[in-house]
């Protein structure tokens, strides 16, 4: 049996579907393609949802966006968890597409309100607090 770490699972391959040590079945199946539409969809928009939704917040301010984009990210996050059948293929890709276009917001906007709240001589421990639980929440 070959074993392949795939999204923090040791995975084992019996024929053509993947299963978990325990003997789940791994849904959607993980591609060994480095071209795979479910991640190049949500990488495409991380990177292109600040270019496109930053200069929103010039507009409508920091904070409105940060909170427009968590509700749209919980919105796309629960879409993307109800595409389950197989027919649900291209759906389940452009909601991981719009989930990576809202999701990266957060991230590129809290350093703004860190700096519009704390001074100065406060902001490297804003910094860190934020940083780390970025960090966290992202890998759980």
């Amino acid at each position: 049996m070959d074993r392949k770490d795939v999204s923090s699972h040791e995975i084992e391959e019996k024929g053509a579907t993947k299963k978990t040590r325990d003997g789940v079945v791994l849904v959607p199946q993980p591609s060994d393609d480095p071209r795979d539409p479910l991640v190049s969809s949500a990488i495409a928009g991380l990177m292109a949802g600040p270019i496109l939704l930053a200069p929103l917040a010039h507009v409508v301010g920091i904070s409105s966006c940060v909170f427009w984009s968590l509700i749209a990210m919980a919105m796309f996050g629960i879409w993307s968890a109800e595409m389950t059948s197989s027919d649900d293929y291209d759906a389940f890709v452009i909601s991981r597409l719009f989930g990576g276009l809202v999701g990266s917001v957060p991230q590129i906007l809290g350093n703004g309100i860190i700096v519009n709240i704390f001074f100065l001589h406060e902001r490297g421990r804003a910094f860190a607090i934020y940083s780390t639980f970025f960090t966290i929440g992202k890998s759980t």
